[in-house]
């Protein structure tokens, strides 16, 4: 289908089957089915023909004949139907049950007193409840009645309405304005994703059956689509599968009042057959809280073999860690071992070590008594050497003076050396002058 019952076609993606509604959160089936789906004129190729429970539900609950599913119902969930009915609707009151299967509640709901009006698709069915259980059976559609209704009931149909609005809308003009409409139907988690169901929710898998089960509502969209019809008043009882399967509610347009116990039992008292029903609930009841027990010691005895695996699974880790440890306490021990024949070498090492620092500690005194010989004789080479230092200087003043005296002596000696070439010329002259004149 492309849109939600509330006309919204914004549909995402839930799983291979399903869509869900953005606005209300409601799954939608990817079928596209009519109303030509609900009408019956070949028992064994129409959907809803006598197939659908002469071979499909006797296939799903295992039971090999329709006798053997009636009974299985009165065992099981009719009493807790029943209660609910004797707990909300008018004491015999009268009853329309609106895709009653086989009849089995009509056929405990009419033997205490009940007017009841069961509404089937099926005409082979209706005759089978009609001969069998002597059901009064309507073999149609539910439709809207002149004569208003205390209470009408629909368990496990609302998800196979393709117009679930017409039908809230026929309920709400066909019932007393005391009266309830009590429906039992899958029970959607919005909050959860599929693969998150597949793991929180597993069982609702079962219910996601696309070719039947066309809208799978969450309790805050039925609260939406009831309250939109006039349903303002809903209570959710204790769902007979779990709530984590389906979802059972009383749903009224004005105050929804409950019969008392003791109201209860007057009135079945009274009836030919109440006293059989009271022990059927009684027995129920019972069985449920016996059921209850089962389960949670289930879930005790799941949670303690879970506990069990774990401290198994412990034992083997503690195991394989005691053997790690163990070899690793070998290999230490082994390390230890090599540890201590090294820690006696070293020992044996620092002995020798100890007797060569005594040794070069003796040396060391002796090399100190030494420099400080050295330094005796280097501070007197230091004075000495100053001492030389002042007398180089001294040396270096007189080298300096005896240069320029030497200098002196030279500039004497050039000035002695011009005056004797001038002699020896001037003797060379007069002597020249001598040998020129006659004696």
């Amino acid at each position: 289908m492309k849109r939600c019952w509330c006309g919204n076609e914004a549909l995402e993606e839930y799983s291979s089957q399903y869509r869900v509604c953005t606005k209300c959160h409601t799954l939608v089936t990817k079928y596209d089915v009519n109303d030509s789906l609900y009408k019956v004129s070949d028992e064994e190729s129409d959907f809803y023909g006598e197939n659908y429970w002469a071979k499909g539900m006797l296939e799903l609950s295992g039971l090999p004949s329709l006798s053997a599913l009636v009974d299985a119902y009165l065992r099981g969930r009719v009493p807790y139907w029943t209660e609910n009915v004797l707990k909300y609707a008018k004491l015999g009151g009268c009853v329309a049950e609106v895709g009653c299967g086989l009849g089995q509640l009509q056929y405990v709901l009419k033997r205490i007193g009940y007017q009841q009006l069961a509404y089937e698709l099926s005409p082979d069915i209706c005759r089978y409840m009609e001969d069998t259980l002597g059901v009064s059976a309507h073999c149609g559609s539910f439709e809207r009645s002149d004569k208003p209704y205390d209470a009408i009931l629909a368990f496990d149909l609302f998800e196979h309405l393709l117009e679930p609005e017409e039908f809230l809308s026929a309920c709400a003009d066909s019932l007393q304005t005391d009266g309830v409409l009590m429906m039992q139907t899958p029970c959607y988690d919005a909050a959860l994703s599929y693969d998150e169901m597949l793991i929180q929710k597993p069982r609702f898998k079962e219910l996601l059956r696309p070719e039947q089960h066309l809208y799978l509502f969450s309790r805050e969209s039925i609260a939406e689509i009831l309250h939109k019809h006039g349903f303002v008043n809903v209570v959710f009882e204790p769902a007979y599968f779990g709530d984590d399967y389906d979802m059972f509610f009383v749903a009224s347009k004005g105050e929804l009042c409950q019969n008392t116990k003791d109201e209860i039992d007057e009135y079945l008292n009274r009836q030919e057959n109440g006293r059989l029903v009271k022990a059927m609930i009684a027995l129920q009841d019972e069985n449920r809280e016996w059921e209850k027990r089962y389960l949670q010691a289930d879930r005790d005895r799941e949670e303690r073999l879970h506990n069990m695996q774990k401290l198994e699974e412990l034992l083997r880790v503690n195991e394989a860690d005691r053997e790690d440890r163990l070899k690793q306490a070998q290999t230490l021990e082994r390390r230890l071992e090599e540890s201590e024949a090294d820690r006696a070498a070293r020992l044996e090492q620092v002995k020798i070590l100890e007797q060569r620092l005594e040794k070069s500690e003796r040396d060391r005194a002796a090399r100190l008594e030494q420099m400080k010989i050295l330094e005796r004789h280097l501070e007197e080479s230091e004075t000495d050497r100053a001492a030389r230092l002042e007398q180089m200087k001294i040396l270096e003043r007189r080298l300096e003076e005896s240069e320029a005296d030497r200098a002196a002596r030279l500039e004497q000696m050039k000035i002695l050396e011009r005056r004797l070439e001038e002699s020896e010329a001037d003797r060379a002259a007069r002597k020249g002058c001598n040998t020129g004149n006659p004696s």
